[in-house]
Protein backbone atom coordinates (compact mmCIF):
# COMPACT_ATOMS: atom_id res chain seq x y z
CA UNK A 1 0.00 0.00 0.00
CA UNK A 2 1.17 3.39 -1.21
CA UNK A 3 0.87 6.68 1.03
CA UNK A 4 -2.48 8.87 0.22
CA UNK A 5 -1.55 12.56 -0.63
CA UNK A 6 -1.75 14.92 -2.85
CA UNK A 7 1.22 14.46 -4.94
CA UNK A 8 0.56 10.23 -5.25
CA UNK A 9 -2.70 10.81 -6.36
CA UNK A 10 -2.09 13.68 -8.53
CA UNK A 11 0.81 11.14 -9.97
CA UNK A 12 -1.25 8.25 -10.43
CA UNK A 13 -4.69 10.04 -11.95
CA UNK A 14 -3.16 13.22 -14.23
CA UNK A 15 0.42 11.73 -15.11
CA UNK A 16 -0.27 8.16 -15.18
CA UNK A 17 -4.40 8.34 -16.20
CA UNK A 18 -5.63 5.92 -13.87
CA UNK A 19 -9.17 5.86 -13.00
CA UNK A 20 -10.37 6.75 -9.27
CA UNK A 21 -11.70 3.01 -8.68
CA UNK A 22 -8.04 2.11 -9.78
CA UNK A 23 -5.96 4.16 -7.57
CA UNK A 24 -8.57 3.44 -4.66
CA UNK A 25 -7.95 -0.21 -5.13
CA UNK A 26 -3.88 0.73 -4.88
CA UNK A 27 -4.30 2.58 -2.01
CA UNK A 28 -6.65 0.09 -0.62
CA UNK A 29 -9.16 2.65 0.40
CA UNK A 30 -12.98 3.18 -1.16
CA UNK A 31 -13.23 5.25 -4.22
CA UNK A 32 -15.25 8.15 -2.41
CA UNK A 33 -12.23 8.85 -0.55
CA UNK A 34 -10.09 9.65 -3.77
CA UNK A 35 -12.87 11.32 -5.23
CA UNK A 36 -13.23 13.28 -2.06
CA UNK A 37 -9.24 14.15 -1.79
CA UNK A 38 -9.15 15.14 -5.35
CA UNK A 39 -11.82 17.78 -4.97
CA UNK A 40 -10.44 18.64 -1.54
CA UNK A 41 -6.80 18.81 -3.52
CA UNK A 42 -8.36 20.77 -6.44
CA UNK A 43 -6.88 17.52 -8.59
CA UNK A 44 -8.63 18.64 -12.47
CA UNK A 45 -10.99 15.38 -13.54
CA UNK A 46 -10.57 14.58 -16.84
CA UNK A 47 -14.00 14.75 -19.23
CA UNK A 48 -15.35 11.42 -19.39
CA UNK A 49 -14.94 11.12 -23.19
CA UNK A 50 -11.61 11.22 -22.58
CA UNK A 51 -11.13 8.20 -20.34
CA UNK A 52 -7.68 6.70 -21.84
CA UNK A 53 -9.52 2.68 -21.66
CA UNK A 54 -12.54 2.88 -23.01
CA UNK A 55 -12.87 -0.25 -25.96
CA UNK A 56 -14.99 -0.51 -28.82
CA UNK A 57 -18.02 -2.08 -28.25
CA UNK A 58 -18.21 -5.44 -28.96
CA UNK A 59 -20.56 -7.34 -31.46
CA UNK A 60 -23.55 -7.74 -32.43
CA UNK A 61 -23.18 -3.35 -32.38
CA UNK A 62 -21.21 -1.54 -34.75
CA UNK A 63 -21.21 2.10 -35.70
CA UNK A 64 -23.39 1.34 -38.97
CA UNK A 65 -25.96 -1.22 -37.52
CA UNK A 66 -26.75 1.11 -34.45
CA UNK A 67 -26.91 4.28 -36.48
CA UNK A 68 -29.28 2.22 -38.87
CA UNK A 69 -31.47 1.26 -35.93
CA UNK A 70 -31.79 4.69 -33.99
CA UNK A 71 -31.44 7.38 -36.81
CA UNK A 72 -33.26 5.61 -40.11
CA UNK A 73 -35.60 2.70 -37.82
CA UNK A 74 -36.19 5.18 -35.24
CA UNK A 75 -35.85 2.68 -32.93
CA UNK A 76 -35.42 3.50 -29.20
CA UNK A 77 -32.08 2.85 -26.93
CA UNK A 78 -34.20 0.15 -25.63
CA UNK A 79 -36.09 -1.26 -27.92
CA UNK A 80 -32.38 -2.07 -29.60
CA UNK A 81 -31.13 -3.14 -26.28
CA UNK A 82 -34.08 -5.81 -26.61
CA UNK A 83 -33.61 -6.45 -30.07
CA UNK A 84 -29.68 -7.20 -29.81
CA UNK A 85 -30.35 -9.08 -25.74
CA UNK A 86 -27.82 -6.71 -24.58
CA UNK A 87 -28.23 -4.06 -21.97
CA UNK A 88 -29.69 -0.03 -22.66
CA UNK A 89 -26.23 0.90 -20.70
CA UNK A 90 -24.62 -1.24 -23.73
CA UNK A 91 -26.62 0.54 -26.23
CA UNK A 92 -25.81 3.82 -24.74
CA UNK A 93 -22.26 3.03 -24.00
CA UNK A 94 -21.55 2.39 -28.02
CA UNK A 95 -23.72 5.40 -29.00
CA UNK A 96 -21.02 7.67 -27.19
CA UNK A 97 -18.11 5.94 -28.22
CA UNK A 98 -18.95 6.30 -31.86
CA UNK A 99 -20.45 10.13 -31.44
CA UNK A 100 -23.84 9.36 -32.38
CA UNK A 101 -26.13 12.09 -31.39
CA UNK A 102 -29.26 11.41 -29.22
CA UNK A 103 -32.82 12.38 -30.24
CA UNK A 104 -34.51 14.92 -27.88
CA UNK A 105 -36.83 13.16 -25.04
CA UNK A 106 -40.24 13.14 -25.51
CA UNK A 107 -42.88 13.21 -27.96
CA UNK A 108 -41.91 14.57 -31.01
CA UNK A 109 -43.28 18.09 -32.05
CA UNK A 110 -46.38 18.45 -34.16
CA UNK A 111 -45.62 20.11 -37.28
CA UNK A 112 -46.97 23.52 -37.88
CA UNK A 113 -48.45 24.73 -40.94
CA UNK A 114 -48.31 27.83 -42.75
CA UNK A 115 -52.00 29.05 -42.80
CA UNK A 116 -53.96 30.06 -45.81
CA UNK A 117 -56.49 32.75 -46.20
Amino acid sequence: MQEFDRMIVYRLYVEEQLTIREIATMLSVHHQKVYAAMIRWRIPRRKGSNRPHRSEPKRPLDQATLQYHYHELGQTIKEIAVQFNVSNGVVHSAMKYWGIPRRRCGPKPKRQFPQTS
